[in-house]
């Protein structure tokens, strides 16, 4: 069962449903929703982490499904090339937080090679987005 054909279950149990999520059927708010969501959990991850209170593997991949998520929300070329580079700095901000606590010896190897590869993950997609913009403006001349 659904809640009024929405797609969104009706027997979760008793409790209540994320804020913007019933009665939401506009795609862009949903999206607007899903990106907040992951920044705020980027934020509380980031702090987590660099506290010492919890490994890299979540912040990680929170900062890769908010980069995804902003993706999403866009079609145009600079705005896409420009939250692709965002994300790579923020990789970028990562890795240097895992690198320092490695080389105080408080944080381990494994964690700044996760970050490593977020880092290339991002420089991988720019170019890769710069090449396909590249190439439909080359089509279009």
């Amino acid at each position: 069962d659904t809640i009024s054909g929405s797609g969104i279950p009706s027997d979760v149990g008793a409790g209540e449903y994320p804020p913007g999520l019933v009665g939401v059927t506009d795609i862009d708010e949903v999206t607007k929703s899903r990106i907040q969501a992951l920044k705020d959990s980027v934020q509380a991850l980031e702090g987590r982490f660099l506290g010492g209170r919890d490994s890299i593997r979540g912040l990680l991949d929170a900062k890769l499904e908010l980069t995804l998520a902003q993706l999403d929300s866009t079609d145009f070329g600079q705005e896409r090339l420009d939250i692709i580079e965002q994300g790579l700095a923020a990789a970028i901000m990562t890795w240097q937080g895992a690198h320092a606590k490695f080389t105080l010896g408080i944080g381990g190897k494994d964690e700044e090679a996760q970050a490593t590869s977020l880092v290339f993950t991002f420089r991988q997609m720019w170019l890769e987005e710069k090449a396909m913009q590249d190439a439909a403006t080359a089509g279009q001349k």
